[in-house]
């Protein structure tokens, strides 16, 4: 087995070290064996090195399973049963250490894909068609801003406790071999804004969507990127993009949500990462660790925390089925089109995000009669009542949209995200009853475990590099 760190992997992006569990020395390997002037020249070869790219994405620790799952397990819609085949048993104990191999997993793959963005950005193409280029390079701008972010809101507190002072991650822009310390928060979302913005500027294609970047994309993705951040302009910033992505946008009804997730690129994606039979890994597919055990893993199975919040009559029900007295995520049961077992094809941002993100940043501002709104014409996409001041008073308007946010995006990964950017701390109501493996009940709103800590294999061969406080060097 090789271990990945940043230092020598071209975080850096250019070369990689690799530390072989059979040898002692660490031994020096190049990433690519040509430089990327000459590995790529043309628009051929810069549409190949693309596609990897998106590749990078679908790798299993990344969207491909192991990130969203962690994060859902880190949360409180879902708990982990008993009988369960060890997989994600540290994120859901908060127990994860710098020797963890889904933690070590996500930083390498992460890199590795910012790797694969950065040599379509730094390449010099020769092509009578410019803006295929420039369409090419575009995506790959935004694909490097959604691995930084995806990385620094996994590795660094949140943009609000410190400031963006805090240690971040390294934000990698071309190949070298170094040993690269920590960027602040602050710098890293600064950089994402950057590459998003030169993103939009390079990108002319929308048809390419929701399967691969469009600037619409981007402009969702800058939506969520602002809300998380939330300092000066930013909520304004941030309702303002998604206010106007969301109208681009159509939206599943209530009534179609079942085919919605039974299928890939319906008219509410906005971004997702298309997966086709041919790359199927068996029992390793997205939805196989949430399926019943008569056909999948069943490990993670739905809390009554968020079955408890659901309405009578909310359609989102209809996504959570029981078997022998316990419910299970519906889901990632896998498309039709494959018909394979969880197989499916994760929708990374969808149109329903829009809504969220402009109520919630309308809420925070106290512009509540615009947060009622959007959120009223949200719930009426699910066939729910418009909630009044009589049912909801302002005081609680953004709590009930941050609990109609998790009801729509219950197991995708997002639920300890929220808690923690807005510093709220964790409760799981159901704790303690037996079905589930032993773990904490609570999280505290300044507990270091929130995150993950930096890989061990990382620091050992990067001096610069420090581990975040609360676990071991």
């Amino acid at each position: 087995m090789k271990l990945f760190n940043i230092k020598l992997f071209a975080l850096i992006v250019g070369t990689v070290f690799l530390l072989s569990c059979e040898e002692d020395p660490l031994e020096l390997q190049p990433a690519q064996s040509l430089s990327t002037e000459e590995a790529i020249s043309d628009l051929e070869g810069l549409q190949a090195a693309l596609n990897g790219a998106y590749d990078g994405l679908q790798l299993l620790s990344y969207y491909g399973r192991n990130f969203p799952v962690m994060w859902e397990a880190h949360g409180d819609n879902v708990y982990i049963s008993t009988r369960n085949s060890n997989r994600f048993l540290n994120n859901y104990q908060y127990q994860n250490n710098s020797f963890s191999g889904d933690v070590s997993g996500l930083w390498a793959d992460g890199y590795s894909t910012i790797l694969r963005a950065n040599n379509i950005i730094n390449a010099e193409i020769e092509s009578t068609d410019q803006a295929a280029v420039n369409q090419a390079v575009g995506e790959a701008y935004a694909i490097r801003a959604l691995v930084h972010f995806d990385l620094v809101r996994s590795y660094a507190l949140p943009y609000s406790e410190g400031g963006g002072s805090q240690p971040g991650v390294p934000y990698i822009t071309e190949a070298f071999i170094g040993e690269p310390a920590r960027d602040a928060v602050s710098v890293v979302y600064e950089n994402i804004i950057a590459d998003l913005t030169q993103a939009k500027s390079l990108m002319t294609d929308g048809s390419v969507g929701p399967v691969r970047f469009t600037g619409s994309a981007v402009d969702a993705l800058l939506a969520r990127v602002y809300l998380y951040r939330a300092t000066g302009d930013d909520l304004a910033t941030a309702y303002s993009l998604a206010n106007s992505v969301r109208a681009q946008y159509g939206m599943a009804a209530g009534a179609d949500l079942v085919d919605f997730w039974d299928s890939s690129e319906n008219d509410s994606e906005i971004f997702t990462l298309k997966f086709v039979g041919n790359e199927s890994r068996g029992a390793n597919n997205f939805g196989y660790i949430y399926i019943d055990q008569s056909i999948g893993y069943g490990d993670i199975r739905v809390s009554s925390d968020i079955i408890n919040l659901y309405e009578a009559g909310d359609p989102r029900l209809d996504l959570i089925y029981e078997v022998g007295g316990e419910f299970y995520v519906g889901k990632f049961l896998g498309e039709s089109a494959s018909g394979i077992p969880g197989l499916v094809s994760p929708k990374i941002i969808r149109n329903s995000e829009m809504y969220m993100i402009a109520a919630e940043a309308a809420a925070r501002r106290d512009d509540f009669a615009n947060a009622r709104t959007i959120l009223n014409e949200f719930r009426a996409f699910r066939g729910l009542a418009a909630l009044t001041t009589t049912d909801v008073p302002n005081n609680g308007l953004l709590d009930e949209i941050m609990e109609e946010r998790r009801r729509e995006f219950a197991f995708e990964g997002h639920r300890s995200f929220d808690l923690f950017r807005l510093g709220r701390g964790l409760t799981r109501n159901q704790c303690g009853t037996g079905l589930e493996i032993t773990a904490p009940c609570s999280i505290s709103s300044g507990s270091p475990l929130r995150i993950f800590p930096i890989p061990q294999n990382e620091l050992d061969v990067n001096e610069n590099m420090v581990q975040n406080a609360g676990y071991a060097e």
